[in-house]
């Protein structure tokens, strides 16, 4: 039977290591992202043996692809040779395929090689000079399905799906990509965190403004442009290394890769950048103590909130910067409900100006048709 050789990154893995490593790298310590800045600038192997010197892979964490696995469990149950090889840090290669016992060797990116593309097919041609199958995901495993005996799709796009079917090389397996669902987008911005947000309507309520029609829409409005950003700060500030070890937190949809880490990054900054756009079409001074918010939540949760004492003193901040939100608010529905006030006295204004302007017109008519007499 002809060897499988799997790949890890979105075919067996559900995730990109290299991008759960960068992320899990920034948030640990925001002072290694210069340090990784320069590594990719010399190449993507330097950056991702620079994420393997600060331990930022955690292959034990790894969410794996469940049906892909029960499929190699029985690969392996009917005799089939099972390797590993992926682009990955050999260290990732080794402690995945510890999780799994189901392969006879793993191989990741080493002395200096990034396992990927033609690489990896020029790798596995020398290894398995008889023939191999391989399972992959995406385009750059295309270079490898080119010389492979035949080729398992897993959760590839439609795209390459074709491609890989126009190669003259059989197909023994696609096994389809789950997409997210809508639920899983409005789990990961935790709807119910917002409660923390209705500090923003107490000076509404304070001052007994809340049958003020124009006041309340202003506080609600701000309410939603606050709790986007506080949704798009909470998936920036995931640690998706300690939720997937969690008991419950493994379930949320970043840490069980429902949705993937670039998509949620990339849901996080659309969120923020909405709720800081309807926040200054609203108030300047309201959007910026939301920028204060941003910056007080980002710092407490890298740094600050391992220091004693200081810890409570943002959180209080934070608290405080809620109810200074909406005094801010409140200040705007004032000046809106004024300008309303005083809407008829302009209307009356105009209208008694256009009245003496007809007025003036006819007068000076008239001494036009007693000077032409």
């Amino acid at each position: 039977m002809t060897p499988l050789i799997v790949d890890l990154d979105g075919t067996l893995g559900l995730t990109d290591s290299l991008v759960d490593a960068i992320a899990t790298a920034a948030l640990r310590n925001p002072f290694h992202i210069p340090k990784l800045v320069r590594a990719l600038l010399r190449g993507r192997y330097e950056l991702k043996d620079s994420l393997a010197g600060i331990g930022a892979y955690s292959p034990h964490s790894i969410p794996l692809r469940d049906g892909f696995v029960d499929y190699l469990k029985e690969q392996r149950a009917l005799g089939r040779e099972l390797h590993l090889v992926t682009a990955s840090p050999q260290i990732v290669a080794d402690g995945v395929a510890d999780r799994l016992g189901v392969f006879a060797s793993a191989t990741g990116s080493r002395d200096g090689i990034n396992l990927k593309g033609a690489a990896k097919a020029e790798f596995l041609r020398t290894r398995f000079p008889e023939g191999f199958a391989y399972a992959g995901n995406d385009s750059s495993d295309i270079d490898v399905w080119r010389h492979a005996s035949s080729i398992l799709t897993v959760a590839t796009t439609e795209k390459v799906r074709q491609t890989a079917s126009q190669l003259g090389v059989t197909v023994e397996r696609d096994f389809p990509a789950e997409r997210p669902r809508l639920t899983s987008w409005l789990r990961m911005m935790r709807i119910h965190q917002w409660s923390k947000n209705l500090l923003i309507l107490v000076p509404l309520i304070l001052a007994h403004r809340y049958t003020e029609q124009d006041s309340v829409i202003t506080q609600l409005l701000g309410f939603v442009c606050m709790g986007l950003v506080a949704s798009g700060t909470y998936i920036f500030l995931s640690d998706l290394d300690a939720d997937r070890i969690h008991p419950t937190k493994r379930n949320r949809p970043l840490a069980s890769a429902d949705v993937s880490s670039i998509s949620g990054a990339l849901w996080a900054v659309l969120l923020v950048v909405t709720g800081l756009t309807g926040a200054f079409l609203i108030d300047q001074v309201f959007g910026g103590l939301l920028i204060a918010y941003i910056i007080l939540t980002v710092s407490y949760s890298l740094r600050l909130k391992s220091i004693v004492l200081l810890d409570v003193i943002i959180l209080s901040l934070l608290y405080a910067l809620r109810v200074l939100m909406g005094i801010a608010l409140l200040a705007v529905a004032a000046r809106f409900h004024g300008v309303l006030l005083l809407l008829p006295v302009a209307g009356q204004e105009a209208r008694r100006d256009r009245a003496r302007c007809c007025e003036r017109k006819h007068r000076q008519g008239r001494r036009a048709g007693v000077s032409g007499e």
